[in-house]
């Protein structure tokens, strides 16, 4: 059963903006969208096949912040804007805080990797709890609660009032408005691998979910298969974007590195990150967030094999907005060995620098580099945001 939420009657006016792996952006009105391609009507009407696409996107809207929200974070990555209402044999029931004409949605608990009710206003302590949860390791389930209290054992369900957990102290039943956040045992966490081209969409309400098929129903807005499972159907204008996953531009965070290394300034070791910064948060750069991408410190150096298989690199670099004051660092990317680009100097809240379009026709080998700058290692939290090659056409 899917439910369709009710569109603006200015929606159709705002222009879309489409990026392809050739190099053109495309605008104009978004006039399908389909397995196969995208269609766009601007001075001309361009048809452009889906796997050349690698987001859709409409500039002018806004993405709401997550403050006072309850959110659903997935293994996969996916966040989910929702209000935990029950558990039921191993399923989480949840409803659509801002979407209340959809119909609950039903999630293999097997499948979450977190659940926060209400999240601080402030973004560092917000940051702080998604954080948290994204990163969790022990092997139990942890309850956090609002004075700060953590309580470790085994999840049982909630309903609309109480949450139960097993403890080594016995049964708790504890009231879920006392409730900060809730991790899972990440061995008992599974999320089956998508295949095949999906997208990454972003709602104007801070959700982001992977959807691993698609509809476009015109002025009904676009129904999407969720990797989680279940369907649901959004108008366009509570889209702000769509990331094309699985055609030709592959993202450097869903492939293995040929190598990594990494120099400590002194003794600090930091790890190569998917997805998210170098200290386990969301990427962000220059205030805009991004869901795919490499979080690095200074000073590392990553190697991908390439073995001729794609014709150009692009990204966006910086140093990432939760980082403190005093980021200085040198961004760098070989081709086989030669240096090919070098970016000005990455500061503490300086503009992001894009890197357009790199060569690799024939190319062996892509190293992405992160140096020290003028401050040592001090906050040198480097972003490769959207870092993705484009595979040769066939």
């Amino acid at each position: 059963m899917t439910a369709a939420i009710p569109l603006r009657s200015s929606f159709a006016e705002e222009m879309v903006s489409i990026e392809s792996v050739n190099g053109t952006t495309y605008t104009g009105s978004l006039s399908e969208v389909t397995a196969e391609h995208v269609i766009v009507a601007g001075k001309s009407t361009e048809t452009i096949p889906i796997a050349d696409v690698i987001r859709i996107d409409w500039p002018e809207r806004r993405v709401a912040n997550l403050s006072g929200q309850d959110l659903v974070l997935l293994a996969n990555g996916d966040r989910l804007v929702m209000d935990p209402v029950q558990t039921d044999n191993e399923i989480l029931r949840a409803k659509w805080r801002e979407f209340p004409g959809l119909p609950l949605s039903s999630i293999p608990l097997e499948m979450v990797q977190g659940i926060a009710w209400k999240l601080p206003q402030d973004r560092v302590s917000r940051s702080g709890v998604i954080t948290r949860l994204l990163n969790y390791s022990a092997k139990t389930d942890l309850l956090t609660l609002r004075n700060g209290n953590s309580v470790a054992g085994e999840f049982l369900g909630f309903n609309v009032d109480t949450l139960k957990l097993e403890t080594a102290a016995g049964p708790l039943d504890i009231d879920l408005k006392s409730l900060n956040s809730l991790s899972f045992n990440p061995e008992l966490i599974a999320f089956p691998k998508s295949q095949g081209v999906r997208l990454i969409v972003t709602l104007i309400d801070g959700s982001r979910f992977t959807a691993t098929q698609f509809q476009y129903l015109a002025d009904a807005g676009m129904q999407f298969t969720m990797a989680f499972g279940g369907q649901a159907t959004f108008a366009l204008d509570r889209i702000a974007a769509m990331q094309v996953v699985g055609g030709r531009a592959v993202y450097l965070s869903d492939l293995n590195p040929r190598d990594y290394t990494f120099t400590p300034y002194l003794s600090l070791r930091w790890p190569l990150r998917s997805d998210r910064n170098a200290t386990g948060e969301s990427l962000r750069v220059g205030g805009r967030e991004y869901a795919k991408g490499l979080g690095t410190h200074s000073q590392a150096e990553i190697t991908y094999a390439l073995d001729g298989n794609y014709s150009q690199f692009q990204a966006v670099v910086g140093i990432d907005d939760h980082a403190g004051r005093g980021g200085n660092a040198i961004a760098e990317v070989l081709v086989d060995e030669k240096l090919v680009w070098t970016s000005e100097p990455l500061t503490s809240g300086g503009l992001p620098q894009r890197i357009e379009s790199i060569d690799l026709s024939g190319a062996q080998a892509l190293t992405l580099r992160v140096l020290f700058g003028q401050r040592g290692d001090v906050q040198d939290h480097v972003d490769w945001c959207d870092a993705l090659l484009v595979k040769q056409p066939k």
